[in-house]
């Protein structure tokens, strides 16, 4: 079931998910709750924030998970941004979350690109 809160908010969850490295302490939904109370004056339960949140864990976990398998041969001593297939990487978390919106799946991405690509 696709959730109620508009693509804006749904874009500032997958970015604080990324954020944290997918890392999501237990108080965290609640928080996010009351942030979106009090910013953008809606109100969403903590289950649904959990379950939306819950779904873009999974695919941070599965994006850090095939981001070697999209590594281009290095060209030098270090290994550079330019040297990941970005097009191959997308392609795959798209294909593994179809019904996921495109935008949101770039979103988290970008902050496994960001994250994770260095360590």
């Amino acid at each position: 079931m696709k959730p109620t809160i508009s693509q804006e908010i749904l874009l500032i969850l997958a970015s604080e998910t990324g954020r944290s490295c997918a890392v999501l302490p237990p108080e965290f939904a609640p928080i996010v709750a009351r942030k979106l109370k009090r910013k953008f004056k809606i109100k969403v339960t903590t289950e649904e924030i959990t379950r939306i949140l819950n779904g873009y864990v999974s695919i941070y976990q599965f994006g850090a998970s095939i981001l070697k398998d999209c590594l281009l041969p290095s060209r030098g001593e270090y290994i550079s941004l330019a040297d990941l297939d970005g097009q191959k990487y997308i392609i795959k978390i798209v294909n593994q979350f179809p019904e996921e919106d495109e935008e949101i799946l770039s979103e988290i991405a970008a902050w496994v690109i960001y994250y994770e690509y260095l360590r």
